[in-house]
């Protein structure tokens, strides 16, 4: 190409007089210097001093000039076709400047508009620009994942800004997964084109580097200090548990011993006073043969026989007591079952049986003998009726155990009533699940109460789940606590519980989290997910992703769904497991399988985003229809956002504003946003700037400094009275969306 001087030389303007640059001179009006001495073109007229040899020689030089000079006229016309700035670029240097201008106004709908077209052609500066409107959620919603495509696309580009910007995404972890190694190349990129910015960031990042080292080798510290600490407490509860199942199995040898010696005695005493009570009849026959034979011995005869019989009655029915006391609650059996066996039955049935009066024998007259069969039938009559009860608990202990309520409610009340407490337990439990009678729990508990305040560990933990299970029930945390120790894992469960949500206590999540882990250790699905979510989120325990996984993960195993969606995020992002998308996909199909609203959520969003999978709309539209009919918020705010654009879905204005309607009545607060731009444009409904105002109200009450914005807008051209009932409606639904949370609580 010839230099830009030589051209300079060649073009002269009309005049002769200075000589311009190319671009400078007129179309159609270039003359040419003559490269001779005095490098002019002077052709002179004057007739009488015209040399024709002169002139012919300086006409060939004319004509070689001039064909030299439309050579390079040629040359131009093709260069200029070459090199000429296509019309498109320039349009896009006005559209882009036009954006400019309207960002800076605060017009963001435009601007986007336009560089969502330039950036489509690849416009750098437009692709970094988008970038940033997604990152701050100017016009559109906040999508930190959009943004950091833009700026990689305006980066890719040689644009140093955009480079900046995907040093510090990297550095956040917003939109990407957090590497500090790409933040550092980005900067460094950036900084090498001399961007201070990035400069600056590059020694933060060095130095936040050394101050990750450190906290990490803290935290590892820090780490097996606690489990060191965890050991301890654990051999320290151990211990403490050993001690007292050995208090517990003395206290009860001892009980029983007392209750057998105790037995001993009212039967030894009982024998004594009948042995006592025969030598006063006795005695008092004689006397009456002595005095009147006949009178005296009938009137003895029936009053010692009734005394008798009223000794034997109360002896006979609390020897039955204490014996079923004794054969089936001592040596601690009673603290672990719910049943008996056929040989502790058969034994029960054995004692019922007793009876301790024995038919007299030795009779001498005819009289004495009449008496003795007289008594040796009473007995016998009173064997059979202690028989008979005794069946009957027996039978209904069986009809119990093969689960036919209304035979053992029938033969067991008798029993319950009476005192005997494994009929007691079974009647009460029988009253708690409706078994064979019209369900009464609070009939249940008061049996439960009168047990457990004689010791019965399994009516303590009947009152802990009736508690747990409605809440309306006052529970006894001195009971719960001590249920808790012994290794009651709804106990447990439900302490880690009340201290998180403050139920019944002042909340505290350290508590929460020592009886959350005590269930969790001992294969509790439930306290596993919930220490998780508490390690995950830093409540109560340092965040550390690592035991959440762990924790997530074995509740998971158990088939807990929401387990399963919480590990299935931390294997999509990986945090505190390698990123994994096959594990994430596994554990959130699972999840979702079994119902799972956040899992379908995720999944709708993975294959909208193409994130891990093939991008598919339709099934991405398909699984955020399905966790949208389940409720969830976050599904309905996104597939009414995909119904509005026609995004993988028809455009459906109507169903729009259906799941946006739905979105918002569980407090999305873009969903507000975009309800008031649907109405105030009369997509999916009547233009109804009444309706506008009331969504972009409430969305401003929640901070949305947008709708405050477009509220002020649509007020403009309101009348008073038209904002005065959208304020109206505004009031009315916030107080029915705070009932409706209440109730989500």
């Amino acid at each position: 190409m010839l230099p830009l001087d030589y051209f300079q030389e060649l073009f002269i303007d009309p005049e002769n007089v200075a000589v311009k640059h190319p671009l400078e001179c007129d179309s159609g009006h270039f003359l040419l210097k003559n490269h001779i001495s005095d490098r002019r073109i002077s052709i002179q007229a004057s007739a009488g001093s015209a040399d024709m040899t002169n002139i012919t020689g300086k006409s060939a030089t004319m004509n070689h000039n001039i064909l030299k000079s439309l050579v390079i006229i040629v040359f131009l016309t093709l260069s200029g076709a070459l090199f000429a700035v296509p019309q498109h670029q320039l349009d896009d240097g006005n559209s882009f400047q036009e954006g400019l201008d309207a960002y800076e106004e605060r017009n963001y709908e435009y601007a986007f508009e336009v560089w969502d077209r330039l950036a489509r052609r690849d416009h750098k500066e437009a692709q970094y620009y988008l970038g940033r409107m997604y990152e701050l959620g100017q016009f559109v919603i906040n999508n930190d994942f959009q943004a950091f495509d833009w700026y990689a696309k305006s980066a890719a580009q040689g644009y140093v800004p955009a480079m900046y910007q995907m040093g510090r995404l990297y550095e956040e972890g917003k939109g990407i997964a957090k590497d500090y190694y790409e933040a550092y190349r980005w900067y460094a990129l950036a900084s090498d084109e001399g961007y201070e910015k990035a400069t600056d960031a590059l020694y933060a990042l060095k130095y936040k580097e050394k101050q990750l080292k450190e906290k990490a080798i803290e935290e590892a510290l820090a780490r097996e200090e606690k489990k060191i600490r965890g050991t301890a407490e654990d051999i320290a509860r151990a211990k403490m548990q050993a001690e007292l199942v050995k208090k517990a199995r003395e206290r009860a040898e001892i009980e029983a011993k007392e209750r057998e010696e105790a037995a001993k005695r009212k039967i030894a005493e009982a024998r004594k006073n009948a042995i006592a009570l025969e030598k006063a009849r006795k005695k008092a026959i004689k006397d009456a043969i002595t005095q009147n034979k006949q009178r005296i011995l009938a009137e003895s005869e029936a009053e010692v026989r009734k005394e008798i019989k009223h000794k034997i009655r109360n002896e006979v029915e609390e020897q039955i007591r204490t014996e079923i006391e004794n054969q089936l609650t001592t040596s601690g059996k009673g603290l672990v079952r719910t049943t008996v066996t056929k040989e502790e039955i058969q034994t029960v049935a054995e004692k019922l049986a007793l009876v301790t009066r024995v038919a007299p024998t030795g009779a001498k007259t005819e009289k004495e003998k009449e008496q003795q069969a007289k008594i040796a039938e009473e007995i016998a009559a009173e064997k059979k009726a202690k028989q008979e009860q005794a069946n009957r608990f027996v039978n209904g202990m069986k009809a119990f155990d093969n689960k036919n309520y209304n035979t053992a409610m029938s033969l067991l009340s008798p029993f319950a009533e009476s005192g005997i407490h494994l009929a007691q337990y079974r009647v009460a439990h029988m009253y708690e699940k409706g078994l064979g009678v019209e369900r009464n729990v609070d009939r249940a508990q008061e049996i439960y109460k009168v047990l457990a305040s004689k010791g019965d560990i399994r009516s303590q933990i009947a009152l802990a789940d009736i508690s747990m299970e409605d809440d309306s029930r006052e529970v006894d945390m001195a009971l719960l606590k001590d249920l808790a120790r012994k290794g009651h894992l709804k106990s447990q469960y439900r302490l880690g519980e009340m201290y998180y949500y403050g139920k019944g206590v002042p909340s505290d999540l350290v508590q929460s989290a020592v009886w959350y882990r005590m269930a969790a250790e001992k294969g509790h699905a439930k306290a596993q997910l919930k220490l998780g979510e508490m390690y995950a989120d830093g409540k109560g325990v340092s965040q550390f992703y690592g035991d959440a996984a762990k924790w997530f993960e074995k509740s998971a195993r158990q088939d807990l769904p929401r387990a399963q969606a919480r590990l299935g995020q931390l294997y999509r992002f990986g945090h505190g497991v390698k990123k994994d998308m096959t594990q994430a996909l596994f554990w959130l199909r699972k999840a979702a399988g079994r119902d799972d609203t956040e899992a379908m959520r995720t999944l709708g969003e993975m294959y909208v985003e193409g994130q891990g999978v093939n991008k598919d709309l339709a099934l991405g539209a398909d699984w955020l229809q399905q966790a949208s009919e389940k409720g969830n918020a976050q599904a309905q705010f996104k597939l009414g956002i995909m119904y509005r654009d026609g995004k993988g879905l028809p455009q459906d204005f109507g169903a729009a504003v259906k799941w946006l309607t739905d979105a918002a009545r569980q407090g999305i607060t873009d969903a507000y946003y975009y309800l008031g731009n649907m109405y105030f444009t009369g997509k999916g409904s009547n233009l109804d700037y009444v309706e506008s105002h009331k969504w972009w109200n409430i969305a401003a009450g929640l901070g949305d400094k947008r709708s405050r914005s477009y509220r002020d807008i649509v007020a403009a051209r309101m009348s008073e009275e038209q904002i005065q009932t959208a304020h109206r409606l505004s009031r009315e639904w916030r107080r029915e969306y705070t009932k409706l949370s209440a109730n989500l609580q």
